[in-house]
């Protein structure tokens, strides 16, 4: 399971215990509440009952935060 909140603009990811994963993907364009800044998105890659969610960092281009459930 995967719950996506948002609004505070910071970049999350967060596996609990019970299996759910909590995203908040950040914001691209105003990350942690800063203007002109390059920021995050979220990337999620599904096969069957698996997951990876990535968040990519769009200064780098490569993963910030990663998280990956397997039942």
């Amino acid at each position: 399971d995967l719950a996506v909140s948002g609004d505070t603009h910071v970049p999350m990811v967060r596996g609990l215990e019970c299996g759910v994963a909590l995203v908040n993907p950040g914001s691209p364009t105003m990350p942690f509440g800063y203007r002109d800044v390059l920021g995050t998105v979220g990337v999620l890659e599904v096969d069957g009952t698996d997951f990876v969610v990535r968040l990519i960092n769009l200064a780098t281009g490569r993963p910030q935060l990663e998280y990956r459930a397997t039942p």
